[in-house]
This record gives C-alpha cells, structure tokens and sequence, in this order.
C-alpha cells in the first residue's frame, strides 16, 4: 500500500514538473520563486496587496502556455478571461503584472492555507482584481504534510479517504479519540457525569427509547441535542402524554428524522441518555417551560457531548445521509513542496475584490448553515463543552480547547466561537489576582458584546424569547461580568450599555412587550453593541463628562429565569439634554438630528438610524449625551421622544461625525429623564 502511494507520488512530481512551461518552472516555480509565494513578503507599493513572487505576462502568452498543459497558466488565463479583463484585439498582448502568494490563514481552520492572486495591468486602466482562495489536497497527496485541508465531504455516513473509494460509515472511532483526548488533556472542558436533567430519554440497547424521569436527582453522562425545529411535531411530550413516554416509549419510525438521527449517534458513542428540548419539556406547560429554559443553559453547559444538527433545515430533514455534493474547485495547480517535490492541490474560490467593491467571501464555515441563523441556537454551539458539528460539507468535533475536522487532522486550535479561558477557569488561581481579574473583565466584556452583536442577527419563531434565548450565556459571563443583568446590559456598565445601536434596515418593534426601549431586545435585527475605547478618556482627559444614572431597574417575567426575559423595566437618568428634531436623509435609511440655533437656524448635530421602522419624521425630540468630550472631540448620545407625560422611550442613538456642530454641548438643560 505504502510502495503504491510513494509510486503515485513519484509519477505526479515527474508528471506536473513536465507539465509546467519553461517560464513558470524558472519563475514562480522555481525553488527561489516558489519560496517567496510561501513568505508572502509584502513590498513597498501604493498597492498594499502587493506581496510575495511578482512576474510579468500577457493573456496570450499565459493562454498559450496553457494550451500547452501548463497548469499555471491555465488556471492565470482562466482568472483574467472570467474577470472580464482581457477583450478581442489589442489588449490581449497588453503587459500584466501578477503577484502570487500563499499564506497560512487566520481565518479558515488553522493548518490551512490561502492562495491570493492580484492582477493588475501595467498600461492603461491599471485595473486591479484580487483574488482569494482556499488551499486543499487529498490525504494520499505528497503535498498532504504541508496542506492540511481536506476535500469537503460529500454525506456523513462516509468520510472521504481516496477518491476510488466508496463513503463507509462515520469515523465513530475518530470521534471517540478526540473524545476521550478531550477529557483526559483539556482541563477547560473536563467534565463527565453531572445531575441529569428532569427528563432524559434512554437510548440504551436497540430497542425503544423511552422518557426517564429524574427529577434532577439522578447522576450520570448525557447528550444534548441542537438542531431547528421546522415546524410542530405530532410526538413532542406534554402532562397528557408524559407518563405514557415513560412506559411504552418513542416509536422510532414516528420521529422526525434529526432526533433518530441523535439517537443513533447517541448510541454509536456508547452512550445512554439523551436531552432534546422536544421531548424533554412538557410543551403544553407554561411553568414546566419556565423551569425547563431557565436551566437549559446548565443542560448544555453539563452535557458530556452536543449533537450540532447544523445542517439540517428541520427536524424532519435529518442529518446523517444529509447529502450535498463537494464544491467543484476552481483549479488543480501544482505545490511545490519544502522538500523540493511536487504535490497538487485544489483551490476554491473566496471571494474576489474588484477595486473598491468587495464580495462577501464565505470564510466562516458555518455561518451560512440553517442552524446558524436560529437565535436559540447560539448558546447550544457556545456552552457545551464538546460539541460533534455535522456541518453542510465536514463532520466535526469542537470542544473549548480544539477543532478537529474528522476527515483531517486530530487536534487543531480552537476557532470560531470560543469564548475567553477565563470564562472555563474562574477558580483557577492565576485568575484571581487583581490585575488578571481586570484583564478578563475586559477580555469577558469584549467577547459579550461581539455575542449580542452575532445573536442579534439570527431570527426567532417566538418573538417573547428574545431574552430567554440568550440567558444561558447570560448566567455564564454575570461571574466575570458582576452586578446586575438588565434586559441584555449590565449594570457595571450601563452608561456604555445604552449606546448600543442598529446596523441593519430597521423593523417594525414586536407588537407585544419584552423590554424597555432603551434595551437592544426591544427591537429586531443585527445592533452594535457598544465597547467605550478607553483612548478616549486619555483624549478627553478632565474633560471627559458623563451622565449619571439614578435608578435602572427590570421585572422579571419568571422568578425561575433570572436571566431570562422581563415584564417592566424603567431607566432614571439625570445629565444634559437638547431639544431636537429629526428629518429624513435622501436615499439613506439614516435620518438627521437639528437642534435650533439661537439665530433660529436649524443646526445639524448628526445622523441617526431608527431602532424601529415604525417611528416617525418630524417631530419634537432629546437628544441626550451619556459620554462626550466637553471640547467637542466626541460624543455619544441617545435619542428619545415623550411617551407619557412624564416618561420618555428611546428611538436612536447618534454619534459625532465630520460635519457635526458641537457647540450644543455647551448649552444643555441638565434633568432628570425617566425612559421606560
């Protein structure tokens, strides 16, 4: 086996090195070119993606060469016809410059690589295309050692070895080392039997599984299940049917194929019990629901392993034979490798960039699957110790030390979602000094925000769990965090809480009510939440002014969800306010913010963008600064309107921008403001 791989291996590097023309094989090639693709040095230029091995070329020559199987410069030749930069005539021997460099990411998984392409022509337009590409080879490759990619895998009861192979079951053996590699190494996510949740279901053996009730009184090691509903099911559990779950059990064939999907795994793992929230909690039970989404943080958080369905659409689409054939690469080109041989490798298109327009390239991996666009969804990725991904094209493990691509390599540095360490390792004695506790405050307060920001901008079904939804990570980060959570802020850090804002369009607010205006979860969409730079204060220095918050205060919806959502809540603030007005922008979803001058002229103070879409033009507002620079470097303030006679409610927030006027800083009528 091994004698015939070194054989192919062999073939290929006397195959591609043949294959290049002169020119590639002494230029880009060549040891010394080959090696300033891999520094990717970048090179004093007004262009700054100028870097790594520069050459010059024209079309023709390139689609000559590539006529003639020149790898290269066919793959070059296909980039400038497909970008539309070379037409009949002349132009076609116009001079290119090319630069070639291929680099290890910091935004794909770790051990992968990106080959970036810029192009521009030396006469004329000068038109500059940069492209972007991942990197990746098969396992029997030579250049497999320095390229760590795999092909995508194309169904998940297989794993992709060799491309004459046929797909095999899943890797359970793989999976199970990078399970007990977790929890013998990985002193963050160590973990195992813990109480088990209320409900259960019993996957032991091959027969059916039935409901077990612990009463949160029982110990031992389960799986928890992430996946979308997609709609109402005809088995979910209620008080009418529970103890008959106990007794007979779950028909298999009667279930939405995700949960058979989770039970097979669960079982293939050798485990025995399993949580999904469907069959788990007593859906016709509105104090059963409280209890039950109140401590779904800890379910996920104590699981020993979460089943990710990501893939899937719904419960009824399944995710182990959830088929989706590879993505076809853009070009096979060859790699020279360190040792001086050649390899060959895939490369699938980023993004490409055309001047200044961009494209929004599919660097995160998961962020397009159906999974990633469910609120719920978030704290089941974030939480869990160890979770096993079945993403739209790889299967993998991530716990909160690695990531392991199950057709790749075992062990990689963990990516995407994870969360500070000290956030694992709060009683770790290294953490408890004042200085790191200062250190991970910051850490934990940054790593907040950019969590409310990607929550944000994922959908609900129920509006009312805007905040029940996230309270999990909530009740995780409150340790580090400290004081009291507020509808989504902290009372720590309130005043810059507050200053949170919209990206996206505006939507219309929730016809009911689930939190005060001046909370981000009153409202729907992506926000902003804000980090106060602390250069700032240095700027501002003695004048750097503050608002002053008197009271804040929320109702809880539930005693038993203390991070979950709220009835009521009232904000006391006492500071300047301006009395403004607000008028529309031509062609921008922002609006403008006028104070009156005291010649009676209306004076700009800035843009803002609408929490809601259903607030109006034209009518009398306060602007009212929480953080501002009395010189005028800076400020940062809300917009309210009356919503009783005695209380306000927030519409906006605006900042200082180049044309702002700031003199109205100076001439603020200092009160008490209620914002409900």
């Amino acid at each position: 086996m091994e004698e015939n791989i070194d054989r192919i291996r062999a073939w290929m590097n006397t195959s591609l090195t043949h294959s290049l023309c002169y020119a590639c094989q002494a230029g880009v090639y060549s040891t010394k070119g080959w090696q300033a693709v891999l520094d990717a040095k970048e090179v004093l230029s007004d262009e700054p993606y100028f870097r790594g091995y520069r050459y010059e070329t024209t079309w023709e020559a390139s689609d000559n060469a590539g006529k003639g199987c020149c790898p290269w410069c066919q793959f070059i030749a296909k980039e400038i016809r497909i970008n539309n930069i070379w037409v009949e005539g002349s132009e076609a021997w116009e001079v290119w410059e090319v630069w070639v460099a291929c680099e290890d990411s910091s935004i794909i998984p770790v051990g992968e690589k990106t080959l970036n392409i810029v192009m521009r022509l030396i006469q004329g337009s000068q038109k500059t295309i940069r492209s972007h590409y991942y990197v990746y080879t098969t396992i029997e490759d030579g250049a497999s050692k320095y390229v760590k990619a795999a092909p995508a895998v194309q169904n998940y009861k297989a794993r992709h070895i060799k491309r004459d192979l046929k797909w095999k079951e899943p890797n359970y053996d793989l999976v199970q080392k990078c399970l007990d590699n977790c929890m013998r190494t990985h002193s963050m996510c160590r973990g195992g039997e813990s109480l088990l949740p209320d409900r259960v279901i019993d996957c032991s053996g091959t027969g059916t599984p039935k409901l077990v009730i612990t009463d949160g009184k029982q110990r031992g090691s389960y799986v928890a299940l992430s996946y979308v509903w997609g709609g109402s099911w005809q088995l979910e559990t209620t008080t009418m049917n529970v103890f008959k779950r106990v007794i007979e059990g779950f028909q298999m064939s009667q279930l939405p194929q995700t949960i058979r999907d989770a039970i097979t795994v669960t079982r293939k793992l050798g485990q025995r019990y399993l949580w999904v929230d469907a069959l788990c909690i007593l859906q016709d039970s509105e104090e059963d629901k409280a209890i039950q989404l109140g401590a779904m943080g800890h379910i996920y958080r104590n699981a020993y392993l979460t089943i990710n369905a990501a893939c899937a659409r719904s419960s009824y689409e399944g995710f182990l034979s959830h088929g989706k054939s590879a993505e076809r690469p853009v070009s096979q080109i060859p790699y020279r490798c360190p040792d001086g041989t050649f390899g060959t490798v895939y490369i699938g298109l980023l993004a490409v960039l055309d001047g200044a327009a961009g494209a929004s390239p599919p660097w995160d991996w998961d962020r397009w699957a159906p999974i990633s666009q469910r609120a719920w969804c978030l704290q089941e990725r974030v939480l869990p110790p160890r979770s096993l991904i079945f993403a739209s094209t790889k299967l993998k493990f991530s716990c909160r030390t690695a990531t392991a691509d199950i057709s790749g390599p075992l062990c990689l540095p963990h990516l995407g979602l994870g969360l500070p360490s000290s956030i694992w390792c709060q009683n770790t004695s290294v953490y408890q000094s004042p200085k790191h506790k200062e250190e991970n405050r910051a850490a934990c307060r940054r790593a907040w925000l950019q969590v409310v920001k990607m929550y944000c901008s994922r959908e609900l079904s129920l509006a009312s769990d805007k905040l029940p939804a996230l309270g999990g990570v909530a009740e995780l980060f409150h340790p580090i965090i400290g004081g009291r959570y507020l509808a989504g802020l902290w009372s720590k850090d309130l005043l810059h809480d507050l200053l949170w804002k919209r990206l996206d369009h505006p939507r219309p607010r929730p016809s009911n009510y689930r939190a005060p205006s001046w909370s981000w979860a009153a409202t729907d969409g992506e926000v902003d939440a804000y980090y106060f730079d602390s250069s700032k204060s240095t700027v501002a220095g003695h004048s750097l002014c503050m608002a002053k918050i008197l009271e804040c205060r929320v109702e809880l919806a539930s005693e038993h969800a203390p991070f979950g959502g709220v009835k009521d809540g009232v904000l006391k603030l006492k500071g300047g306010v301006k009395a403004a007005v607000v008028t529309r922008m031509e062609w921008r979803v922002y609006k403008n913010v006028f104070y009156k001058g005291p010649d009676g002229n209306m004076v700009r103070i800035g843009e803002l963008m609408f929490d809601a879409s259903d607030e109006s033009l034209g009518f009398d507002a306060c602007v009212i600064p929480l953080v501002w620079d009395a010189r005028g470097s800076f400020f940062e303030a809300i917009v309210v309107v009356r919503a009783t006679k005695d209380q306000y409610r927030r519409i906006g927030r605006v900042s200082k921008d180049s044309t702002s006027d700031v003199k109205w800083l100076h001439d603020l009528h200092v009160q008490e403001t209620v914002i409900v």
